[in-house]
């Protein structure tokens, strides 16, 4: 009830903000990025034509995961002060068939059908482009009984501030924001998830024309469903994300990303207890190859400790499109990911690459039975682009672990099997995905996805090993 009550008035504010002047003074780039973020924010891709740290094309920080929203929303000004208000729905439907690889039963969370409803209400204050402050609420609701996730009831989503120099290309951010840069694989605000990923979190960004870096240090905003939304101050992120552009068409972005835990304690491979410190480093380059080649390649490594072990991992993701003439814009793509595992868990190197903060929602095929750890994996995909707004997607793929005996994990990072024996084959198996993306209007997308897997080697040695599905439809519409 105290959810319900809330929003309601929100939503009340909103529409009372509707009944003021409303304006369309966006530039006209931003505009084309915000239309192209309603329907990608919920896909994973980068908005069209940027492909940067995904802040904005020269590190500016971004308008967060309600773009669609802030686009549409009304304006009202007083004197010098701007006031933006706004809402953004979404609904989601999603189906899993056979998740435990096991058709002779029925198992929660594995044979299940899901939806899923998230609201977000925002205001913006914005005072002489120099300060700029934004609070969005939201509410996510499982309209099922099956479901094992709870319901998030209404609370404080993003709340921040920004403060920029008056002659100086140097600004802050300091509250609770989203921090999503690069393709988002080790720092993503969670684009399928509904709940989305916030940190409270400061910030300090420079920008020149070619030259853009920001520093920030904060904590992960842990979700408590009895009560408010608070940061996990036992974990720690420090991290500075910057960005060469060499020129129109090649970019260079460059990072450093720390994450400790001193406060609970992890068990490594000699059975001691101890922190966690580990340290990424790493390089992307990205841009287009004349006028139809895209590319982006993506190069972490890490160091450090976990608990008394030696942190020793790597991860590498490359990917290419390229665009054929005629009027429905077909396209292609070859992609390749890699994830060190660890195959020895008792040499005292801890070789498990770890994904920190990202995103693989639909990332590694449609069904999300991967993640950017411990895999190998090859993708190929065509589609096309037959009408405004309008995008098809068909891919296979193809996945191995890339240590039999380490982990198998989902794209959220959780267990699925691990083979003890050390006899087990290292192919998890094959999936086809169909993908349509559907925006008929600037403030409204529709996506509908459905993957079809099939389990390999690795499947059937270590246990059940049939065919599993996914389904889901997506509506985003901005009030």
């Amino acid at each position: 009830m105290r959810a319900h009550l809330h929003l309601t008035a929100a939503i009340g504010f909103v529409a009372m903000c509707a009944s003021s002047r409303s304006t369309g003074a966006e530039e006209g780039g931003e505009k084309a990025e915000r239309a192209e973020a309603v329907s990608e924010a919920v896909t994973g891709a980068a908005p069209a034509g940027t492909g940067t740290a995904r802040p904005a094309p020269v590190l500016t920080p971004r308008s967060p995961s309600w773009d669609g929203a802030r686009r549409t929303a009304t304006t009202t000004e007083i004197d010098s002060l701007t006031v933006t208000c706004g809402v953004e729905v979404r609904l989601s439907a999603e189906m899993k068939r056979d998740y435990d690889f096991d058709d002779s039963v029925d198992t929660r969370g594995k044979d299940d059908g899901y939806f899923t409803s998230t609201s977000r209400v925002f205001l913006g204050l914005k005072f002489n482009d120099r300060f700029n402050a934004v609070l969005c609420g939201q509410d996510v609701h499982r309209w099922d009984k099956e479901s094992t996730q709870p319901n998030d009831e209404f609370d404080l989503y993003l709340g921040y501030f920004d403060l920029r120099m008056r002659d100086l290309p140097v600004g802050l951010r300091v509250g609770r924001q989203e921090l999503d840069y690069g393709k988002g694989r080790l720092l993503a605000r969670s684009w399928g998830s509904p709940y989305g990923k916030a940190f409270d979190a400061a910030m300090l960004s420079y920008e020149s024309e070619r030259w853009a870096v920001h520093a920030f240090a904060g904590n992960k905003v842990d979700r408590y469903y009895d009560s408010l939304n608070l940061a996990d101050h036992n974990e720690d992120l420090h991290g500075v994300y910057g960005m060469w552009r060499a020129n129109k068409a090649h970019k260079l972005d460059a990072y450093f990303l720390s994450k400790t835990n001193h406060r609970d304690l992890v068990t490594g491979e000699d059975g001691r207890d101890g922190d966690v410190a580990i340290y990424t480093v790493g390089v992307r380059a990205h841009g287009k190859l004349g006028d139809r080649l895209k590319y982006d390649v993506e190069v972490p490594f890490q160091f450090g400790d976990y608990a008394y072990d030696d942190v020793n991992a790597w991860a590498l993701a490359a990917r290419a499109e390229y665009a054929f003439d005629g009027p429905s814009k077909p396209f292609v793509v070859l992609e390749y990911d890699q994830a060190s595992g660890d195959g020895d868990g008792t040499d005292g190197d801890r070789e498990h690459f770890d994904d920190l903060y990202g995103t693989n929602w639909s990332r590694l095929g449609v069904s999300n039975l991967l993640n950017w750890e411990n895999v190998r994996h090859v993708g190929l995909g065509a589609g096309a682009r037959p009408a405004k707004g309008l995008k098809l997607a068909l891919a296979y793929h193809f996945f191995w672990l890339d240590e039999a005996g380490d982990w198998w994990r989902d794209y959220i990072g959780i267990p699925i099997r691990r083979d003890f024996t050390g006899t087990a084959d290292n192919e998890v198996g094959q999936e086809i995905d169909l993908k349509v993306s559907w925006r008929p209007k600037s403030d409204l997308a529709l996506l509908v996805g459905w993957g079809h897997f099939f389990p390999g080697q690795f499947v059937e040695d270590t246990g059940a090993h049939d065919d599993s599905d996914y389904l889901y439809f997506m509506v985003v519409k901005a009030f």
